[in-house]
């Protein structure tokens, strides 16, 4: 565990941590949008204080984390250096920056400027012969080539042997998106990584990325590869990857990953004297790689509304990108405080929730629309609320996602009603005995109490065939956990996720916990909510399953 390791040398090392606080531990790369940092110390702390000189970790400033240890603690992500030397004399294994080489006079790491004016953090070392050049540049998206936004990672190996000298580089990310140090990651074409899992060769992919949360992510961290890719990428157990530098030849383990690590890996190449090779990758902040939805949507009218008015929502959906999404499926829940008067052909109504099967989007350039109106209800509140939401597959990822619409509002204005309501109000009626007189009008509204209500709305769909989405709403931001059994109480898998306040739906792909399809059959689920007060809440239910 990372804790063991870093109190293993507290000790022996206290001269070195008194010394070394004396100056800045890191030295920035940063703008605006990214943040890479270089330790110039070794700091052998705890982990929130551990610094190892020449490694790195990547942010945005301020304060979010993409790497382990950003700000202030380089030390969790690290690069292996393999040498081997052709004569047969032996063979180096070892950490960029560790104490088995040695730093060069401008032993860095330090800031320099190239032409496009973007911040590049350089440091050198050397080891066996071999001069390594760290080079930490903030480039322009690789993948959109707007904003500089994405961290260079460079390593430039010289031979300074008389012989020809075998190379190979290791370059492992400790991942962590803002607090969640087991973000989970997406490898493109492959899906979400659960369990460790290797590609090599042809079949390394072109990007991997990592969110801060799958079910309502808001920060995303991408790693992309661009010609010549490595050798090989993993994704794994940071634990096991560890901090030796005996870990080049890995063995994938059978356990779940709860603390998430990339490593890239750079197959050794035969280097002469005199000549150099370089291995880059990149990562930063993740942008417009694969499908991505967009959902535009609008309410008539916006302003002032009675009870009884009618409401029409439109919803306009399109591809942001030309890879295509599929399984489109939108829903919306019909505003509590209102009721459905009719909707696009097509739809399905389930309890509060209404929804529709949409086409692929295969372009940039389609686009689909679908509508719906309610009537607002009488006495229900000043104000209605709506947001539609919908999950598809994104191709280029094979990961399902999930998209938000825009917030729409209407306040509702007076308390008369522009139709004839079923149940008439009571109100009381003070009379004032004047020439003309006059009364004083007091309906009567039952306030509801600020505190966290969980409420199901259902799964959708139920059946499910291919994969179900538990729908609910929060009064309360809250984290929710749903743990699903069968009914011969066989615990399945739990599903998991920070959510919002309104509607909210946690994704079930039908899978148990081992990764393997469930059978057909009714399945139950226990689902709690949590605020950061401390507040909670329950609810069970249950699903079927056809496949």
């Amino acid at each position: 565990m990372k804790i063991e390791a870093a109190i293993k040398k507290i000790i022996s090392v206290i001269i070195i941590i008194a010394v070394s606080l004396l100056s800045s531990p890191v030295f920035p790369a940063a703008n605006a949008f990214i943040d890479a940092r270089c330790a110039t110390a070794t700091v052998n702390s705890d982990i929130l204080h551990r610094t190892e000189k020449g490694r790195f970790t990547i942010g945005v400033p301020p304060a979010k984390i993409l790497l382990f240890g950003y700000p202030g603690a380089p030390w969790s992500s690290y690069t292996s250096i393999s040498v081997t030397t052709l004569s047969g004399t032996g063979n180096t294994l070892t950490i960029y920056g560790s104490s088995g080489g040695t730093w060069f006079s401008d032993s860095g790491p330090v800031d320099t400027y190239d032409a496009s004016n973007n911040t590049m953090n350089t440091s050198y070392w050397k080891i066996s012969g071999i001069k390594i050049t760290q080079n930490l540049t903030l480039v322009k998206n690789p993948v959109t080539n707007s904003q500089y936004d994405t961290v260079k990672i460079e390593y430039i190996t010289e031979n300074t042997n008389p012989s020809n000298v075998q190379v190979g580089l290791r370059v492992m990310l400790d991942t962590q998106l803002g607090g969640n140090d087991n973000s989970p990651v997406m490898v493109q074409g492959y899906g979400q990584v659960t369990q460790e899992q290797q590609w090599d060769g042809a079949s390394v992919p072109d990007a991997w990325q990592t969110v801060d949360d799958i079910v309502n992510p808001t920060l995303r961290g991408q790693g992309t590869f661009v010609a010549p890719k490595p050798d090989h990428l993993l994704i794994g157990q940071w634990d096991y990857m560890g901090e030796t530098a005996s870990r080049w030849m890995y063995t994938l383990h059978p356990a779940p990953i709860t603390d998430t690590a990339v490593a890239i890996f750079w197959d050794p190449v035969t280097i002469p004297p005199q000549k150099s090779n370089t291995f880059t990758s990149y990562f930063g902040i993740a942008q417009a790689s694969g499908a991505e939805l967009s959902i535009n949507k609008t309410v008539s009218p916006s302003a002032m509304i009675n009870y009884g008015d009618t409401l029409s929502y439109n919803m306009v959906y399109s591809n942001l990108y030309n890879i295509p999404l599929t399984n489109l499926v939108t829903w919306d829940t019909i505003p509590w405080n209102t009721t459905l008067v009719d909707a696009q052909p097509g739809y399905t109504v389930t309890g509060p929730v209404i929804s529709w099967a949409m086409p692929d989007i295969n372009d940039n350039i389609t686009t689909y629309s679908r509508w719906f109106r309610v009537r607002s209800n009488y006495a229900q509140g000043n104000i209605v609320t709506n947001t539609a939401v919908a999950e598809y597959i994104d191709t280029y990822w094979n990961a399902p996602e999930t998209k938000r619409s825009n917030l729409v509002l209407s306040n509702i204005a007076t308390l008369t009603p522009s139709y004839s309501p079923t149940i008439s109000p009571t109100f009381t009626i003070t009379q004032t005995h004047t020439i003309s007189p006059t009364f004083t009008i007091t309906p009567t509204f039952t306030a509801t109490p600020l505190a966290l209500v969980l409420s199901v709305i259902g799964p959708f769909p139920n059946p499910a065939k291919k994969n179900a989405n538990i729908v609910f709403n929060l009064t309360a931001d809250a984290y929710v956990k749903i743990r699903v059994y069968t009914l011969s109480g066989e615990f399945v898998v739990q599903l998991e996720g920070n959510c919002i306040k309104g509607n909210n739906s946690i994704r079930w792909d039908l899978k148990n916990r081992q990764g393997n399809n469930v059978s057909s059959g009714t399945y139950l689920y226990d689902m709690e909510a949590v605020t950061a007060r401390g507040e909670k809440q329950n609810s069970k239910g249950q699903l079927a399953v056809v496949k």
